[in-house]
């Protein structure tokens, strides 16, 4: 039931709730005796062929005269209309509320108290879907725009370029409930974050023995996760852990992608912890070039 109704219903039996409706226009339905069922609530008209189990169509008459939504369900297949009364330049809002009619005739109100309530019945629904909006948007999932940025923002997180609100919304609140501090977790919001697998290893992690290209040379395992040089543990110790980018992810990267790595590690690190990051193809920096810090022909970057 419309909220028009629901308005009607609640006034005192001394009223005249009677809409002194008058034939608006007549639907019709192209296939013989088949026949429809139509209802006019909440500032919307939809029908469908009587016993069918959905709509055939719902058109909104926000904004438009009779005439254009007579036009409209004029395009939808098999269904015309035909004008009965000079109703045709009126506004669509005065076609009479009815819940599952089969008469094929569509009436307009013309009582001074149906269009009254009918007025106080538009706002109440913009205000009911201004409630439910707002209630959306109260939450991360439902929130749009500069709100879900709002709502990252007391997380950490943000945006991506071009990224759409359900993902960022969705990937804010995967970042609040992973555990972080374990090295599991902090490779699950990287990967969340970036896109791709991110190794976080121990200073002491014991892997096989191989080789790892650091920029583009062969660099030997030294039964770390982690590249070392010259033969001996690069960056081993008590509270150190290793960030290893597979090949291809961050050769191109300006310093600015190095410093957001740096405070997303920051945030999501237990404390004491130092993290280091390796990187197969590491572009080449000067000494200059901060936060960066050189050891032999090898660059890391030094998060912290």
């Amino acid at each position: 039931m419309g909220i028009l109704r629901h308005l009607l219903d609640f006034l005192p039996t001394y009223f005249d709730v009677d809409p002194q409706k008058s034939p608006g226009f007549e639907l019709r339905y192209d296939f013989g005796a088949a026949r429809i069922r139509y209802s006019v609530e909440d500032n919307r008209i939809f029908a469908s062929v009587l016993g069918g189990m959905s709509k055939d169509f719902e058109i909104s008459l926000d904004g438009k005269t009779i005439q254009a939504v007579m036009s409209e369900i004029d395009a939808v297949p098999h269904y015309t209309t035909v004008l009965l009364g000079d109703v045709a330049g009126k506004s669509a809002i005065c076609l009479m509320d009815i819940e599952d009619s089969s008469d094929p005739t569509v009436y307009v109100f013309c009582s001074p108290l149906w269009a009254v309530l009918k007025a106080a019945a538009l706002e109440l629904d913009e205000a009911k879907a201004a409630g439910n909006e707002i209630l959306r948007q109260l939450s991360i999932p439902g929130a749009t725009g500069i709100l879900a940025d709002y709502w990252a923002e007391h997380f950490g997180e943000t945006r991506r370029t071009g990224e759409l609100d359900n993902v960022f919304g969705q990937r804010t609140v995967d970042a609040i409930r992973l555990p972080r501090s374990n090295n599991t977790g902090m490779g699950a919001v990287l990967q969340s974050h970036y896109g791709y697998h991110i190794s976080v290893y121990d200073s002491g992690y014991i892997g096989a023995t191989n080789l790892f290209l650091m920029n583009n040379v062969e660099t030997p395992f030294h039964n770390y996760g982690f590249p070392i040089y010259l033969g001996s543990a690069y960056g081993a110790g008590v509270g150190i852990i290793s960030l290893i980018f597979p090949t291809g992810t961050i050769s191109q990267w300006e310093l600015s992608q190095f410093v957001e790595l740096r405070e997303i590690v920051g945030r999501i690190k237990a404390a004491g912890l130092q993290p280091k990051a390796f990187w197969a193809d590491a572009p080449i920096f000067t000494p200059e070039e901060i936060p960066y810090t050189v050891d032999g022909p090898f660059y890391t970057c030094d998060l912290f």
